[in-house]
């Protein structure tokens, strides 16, 4: 009973929090390419239901919601497809040139496939998987993600709607893997601990990442995909292959019967792999699955085929199919800046690689590289809370060596000093914990500048001593010792506003 009935969500990868949307947007993406012998062979749908039936089963155990919504959208990918390309292949010729053999040969095909026998296996096949979903609780998981009262579902209305500022404030990206972390720092309601490694949405995450010449590329690519597996449309057909003087491109309305066979393996072909990238696409939107390699193996595999089969018969998307294409990456591109740029409407922050500007007047402080050990994980949180009172801040993140450090009144140092020229800087500059050995060439570019020294009485003891000493010898050091202080410093931007008032 315990496989039936998992004590916990299904997890087949052990990949953290993610780990059950992985498992179950896989067995999501199985469960639809279970369904192409049903698609290609007049005897496919009885090895098709089993197969199916199982994997269907085995996704609600995973509890994932995103994955259960991307098999049902493949499913109906697959019914309304089907339906299409179906219609084409046994009413067109119906219409235009059927004769009563006809009619009687698709009246006799009808009953073969025992049609009545399939719809009754499919809708008991159904009816288990609802009682089955009901006894494991998923259908009050899905019913949750209406309710406004479901914490999962608000996380990620506030991570998209972030994630989308997040693009607009920083068109060249915020970095590799960065995108989690930038939310928890920039955009995360300020006094929520919460930390998260994405945006609990693949696309979202990456193209956060990566900026504006990254989502370009990242739409086309999803675009082409699609646009190779497009089950759609007419069809070419090589003179070699059907016994023709040259190549032509013939309509549904005219495929003769001895080409229907593989016209179906085709469209089954291109409609179970067009399926598949939707159910894999639609699963990147709801949790940050697509780093597992595994979900890949199914749809890229399916694409090649695909790939191999237009080859095979020089049968390649229409020129209006590549202009529709290219019209959906423009609009998505330039629909999803549009967008992003609305969300971020009044926001007071700009990134780029080496800095990030907050506030009216970013100018005033700069923190050069922040140590979190002493400024704390949420050091972006502080610096908002404090954003009215010091009027803004520039954060120079790790790889801002080069930024021209003359243009801030105050710069802030935590921890060690890092490997910068300080000699073009004419402004104070504001220390937080200073380590207890620092070398003299150090100390030597310091001694005629404006410092405010701010150490923690706890911790380290001879971290105080050295700069109790150090500040009675420079009468242009100040000294703030915090009594009760370790190495975090809770509240520091007060001090930084002390030491420009001093």
């Amino acid at each position: 009973m315990e496989f039936l009935f998992p004590e916990y969500r299904l997890d087949w990868f052990g990949a953290g929090p993610s780990s059950p949307n992985k498992t179950g947007a896989l067995l999501a993406i199985v469960f639809i390419a279970a369904w192409w012998p049903a698609l290609r062979f007049r005897w496919g749908y009885w090895l098709s239901l089993p197969v199916a039936f199982v994997a269907a089963g085995i996704l609600l155990q995973t509890e994932s919601r995103g994955a259960i919504m991307g098999a049902v959208s493949g499913l109906l990918v697959l019914v309304v497809g089907g339906f299409f390309t179906k219609t084409r292949v046994d009413r067109f010729p119906l219409c235009h040139s059927a004769s009563e053999d006809t009619v009687k040969t698709l009246k006799e095909r009808l009953k073969r496939n025992a049609f009545m026998l399939r719809a009754l296996s499919l809708v008991v096949a159904l009816c288990l998987l609802v009682f089955y979903s009901h006894q494991l609780g998923v259908n009050d998981r899905m019913t949750a993600m209406t309710s406004g009262e479901d914490g999962s579902t608000n996380v990620r209305f506030a991570l998209y709607s972030a994630g989308l500022q997040m693009i607009a404030d920083a068109p060249s990206g915020w970095g590799h893997g960065q995108a989690g972390n930038a939310y928890g720092q920039w955009y995360q309601e300020v006094g929520d601990s919460r930390s998260y490694l994405s945006l609990v949405n693949s696309h979202l995450t990456w193209m956060t990442d990566y900026g504006m010449l990254f989502q370009f590329v990242y739409i086309a690519g999803w675009v082409l995909v699609l646009l190779l597996c497009w089950p759609l449309g007419p069809m070419r057909y090589r003179e070699d292959a059907i016994g023709m003087a040259s190549l032509q491109e013939i309509e549904w309305s005219d495929v003769s019967i001895e080409r229907s066979s593989e016209r179906t393996g085709a469209l089954s072909l291109r409609l179970i792999a067009f399926a598949t990238w939707v159910v894999l696409g639609l699963c990147g939107v709801f949790s940050s699955v697509l780093t597992l390699v595994w979900l890949w193996v199914i749809p890229c595999s399916l694409l090649l085929l695909c790939l191999f089969q237009r080859v095979r018969s020089n049968d390649w998307p229409s020129v209006r199919q590549a202009q529709v294409a290219c019209l959906a990456v423009i609009l998505g591109f330039f629909g999803l800046q549009a967008v992003a740029h609305a969300f971020a409407w009044g926001n007071q922050i700009a990134v780029d690689h080496e800095l990030i500007e907050l506030g009216e007047m970013p100018k005033t402080v700069a923190i050069v590289q922040p140590d979190r050990q002493i400024l704390g994980d949420k050091f972006g949180h502080t610096i908002r809370e404090y954003l009215e009172d010091t009027g803004g801040m520039t954060v120079l993140r790790d790889d801002s060596a080069q930024v021209d450090l003359s243009q801030f009144e105050t710069l802030v140092f935590s921890g060690s000093l890092p490997q910068m020229d300080l000699s073009e800087h004419t402004g104070s500059l504001v220390w937080l914990n200073p380590p207890a050995n620092v070398e003299d060439a150090t100390l030597e570019v310091l001694r005629e500048r404006l410092l405010t020294i701010v150490v923690g009485s706890l911790g380290d003891w001879r971290r105080v001593r050295l700069w109790q000493s150090l500040a009675d010898e420079n009468l242009k050091w100040d000294l703030i010792e915090l009594r009760g202080v370790a190495d975090f410093i809770p509240n520091w931007p007060k001090y930084i506003k002390e030491g420009e008032d001093e």
